[in-house]
Parts: C-alpha cells; structure tokens; sequence
C-alpha cells in the first residue's frame, strides 16, 4: 500500500474515533466548492468568486472570475450525484483575456454512516474533473483529475457543527508543458498528485438562522516543483433549514506555496428542492 494511501486510511479512522464520542445534534449548515455537504442532500447551487493570480512571471499575473452552477440530487437517503459547471473569465495584467466553460467536475457520494439523532455523519466518494476548459485560455486544467474522498461532521456541542475533509487529488492524464506551467488553469493551481485536509468548526446558534464557521486547509503534494499549503477559511451565512441558505467567505493563504493561490471571495447561494 502506498504511503499516502496508508495515510488518508490512517486519518479517516482516528477521525471517526475521536468523532463516535460525540453527544448532541444539529443541522450540518456549511458550504463548500466541489464537494458539497456530508450527508447526501437534493441542492442546487449558485456560487460567483474572484481571486487575483501570480504564477511567477510579469506574463502570468491577472485576476479571475468563476460563476459556478451545480445540483445535487440525492437518489436515496445514503447516495447522491452532483454536477457542477463553472463560466470562468480570466483577465491577465497584459491585456489578455478569456470567457468560456471551465472544467466540469461530476461527483458521487455514499453516507457510510449517520446515528440516528443525527449527532455524527460519515459520507465516502469520489469526483472527477473533466477538462472541459480551454486550458491553453488559462480556463481549464487540461486534464481529467480523480478525487476520492472521505466527509465526516459531528455536533460535539448544541451550537458548535466541526466538518472535517480529506481527499486525495490524482491527476490522470495532460500535456507536459502545460503541467509544467502550474496544471494549465491559475483557477486551482495544483500538483499532479496530492492530499487535501480540511477542518472547519461552526457556531450555529439553536433556534436562530446565521452561522458562521472558521477553517484550514492543508495540502500535502509529493512532487519536487510544488510546496505544501495551508490556506484558512472564514465563512457567515443564513439559512433556512432544508429550504434555503446564503453564505459568504473568505479563503486566505496562510503558508507555502505562493503560486498556488491568492485571497479568494465567494458567495454561495443553495436552494433545497
């Protein structure tokens, strides 16, 4: 078994051993890009963000936009499948731009586990990237991309939700020179292999609709041209429970690799249906 393989199987035990001791329940609220809630839910989604970008030189420097749409159907109570597809625009210092498609990402999801008071939720699957995306217009990756995963979430107090993330990120096939040049796309610089965690704590009051949520995440790549990352997370939103929720937040780079990403803001819309 490889290393990093022993590791995502590694930290997916202890987090359902230190999560089974959990004691209350509540709603499981926060938002995420690609991988969207824990348990398998019927959503639609409406998600606009920016960053700006620097991938080393004067000639790769500019800014970007995604308008992300995405729904979520759930099939059976334990099993999901979600679409996503991204308009992206990116704008270079240069004078150069580019509109169109970015890469689609199409995912399954399983609830491996739920009590029945709803106090801790354990969910597996995996997402695939597909190179939709112009990737010599700096608007697609250039490649497809398999993501497997593991998603838990758990109420260890009323109002504190903690969601928990690791996803191994595997890129299958693409262009050499377009690798070479940060995976073809500033949207999500990445290496061609790495491991992604994610922990993120929520205040959600009891009988209120708001919430807000602070997180890392942490990328650990294997590859030589590439450094790890942390980047945190700070998220608000209201909701309506199982009808609706708007959301905004914030994702800042914390450590490593500059390339990698930029200050990012998003809003996020969700219908339930």
């Amino acid at each position: 078994m490889l290393p990093h393989t022993r590791a995502l199987l590694f930290t997916s035990t202890t987090l359902l051993w230190l999560f089974l001791s959990s004691t209350a329940s509540a709603h499981h609220v926060v938002s995420d890009t690609g991988i969207a809630w824990v348990e398998p839910i019927s959503v639609g989604q409406l998600e606009l963000s920016t960053s700006r970008f620097d991938l080393g030189s004067s000639y790769q420097q500019g800014r970007w936009w995604s308008v992300a749409t995405s729904v979520e159907l759930a099939l059976h109570k334990r099993f999901s499948l979600m679409v996503r597809a991204p308009v992206v625009r990116v704008n270079f210092d240069d004078g150069r731009a580019a509109m169109g498609l970015g890469d689609m990402d199409v995912s399954a999801k399983f609830m491996v586990f739920a009590d029945k008071h709803g106090k801790f939720i354990l969910s597996a699957g995996a997402a695939v990237e597909l190179p939709t995306g112009s990737a010599e217009d700096a608007l697609g990756a250039g490649h497809v991309e398999l993501s497997p995963f593991v998603a838990a979430s758990s109420n260890p107090l009323k109002f504190i939700v903690i969601n928990a993330l690791f996803s191994e990120r595997i890129s299958l096939e693409g262009d050499e020179e377009l690798q070479a040049s940060h995976q073809g796309s500033p949207l999500s610089v990445h290496a061609p292999h790495e491991l992604m965690s994610r922990l993120t704590v929520s205040y959600v009051p009891v009988a209120k609709r708001y919430y807000t949520s602070a997180g890392v995440d942490y990328i650990l790549t294997w590859s030589s041209d590439y450094q790890n990352l942390a980047t945190g997370r700070l998220e608000a939103g209201l909701y309506k429970e199982r009808s609706w929720r708007v959301a905004l937040r914030l994702e800042q780079p914390l450590g490593g690799d500059r390339y990698r990403s930029d200050t990012t803001l998003s809003s996020n819309l969700a219908l339930w249906f």
